[in-house]
């Protein structure tokens, strides 16, 4: 009987964890795009300020650098950059 609800529960949980995958790879594929946006592949620079701001706000809360609130979180925390993922 544990073993069939085990089962169960398994089944339901699997379509999750694809979706999950899923998501996973086009939030990678979206950073792509955004880390190498420029003239220059990835010199954000030649891209206006609001498109600049809009990006950074992007990569520190795909990397987890602020939460979705776009709160800081501790300073004892990792500070990515664009350079250090592919950006």
């Amino acid at each position: 009987m544990v073993y069939e609800a085990v089962e169960k529960a398994l089944s339901e949980v699997q379509p999750t964890r694809e979706k999950i995958e899923i998501l996973e790879r086009e939030m990678e594929c979206a950073w792509g795009l955004i880390a190498n946006a420029g003239t220059s592949l990835g010199h954000w620079e030649t891209m206006p300020q609001e498109w600049q701001d809009c990006a950074a706000r992007w990569r520190d809360r795909y990397f987890g650098k602020t939460n979705v609130a776009g709160e800081l979180p501790p300073p004892s925390a990792p500070n990515p950059s664009p350079a250090a993922h592919g950006g």
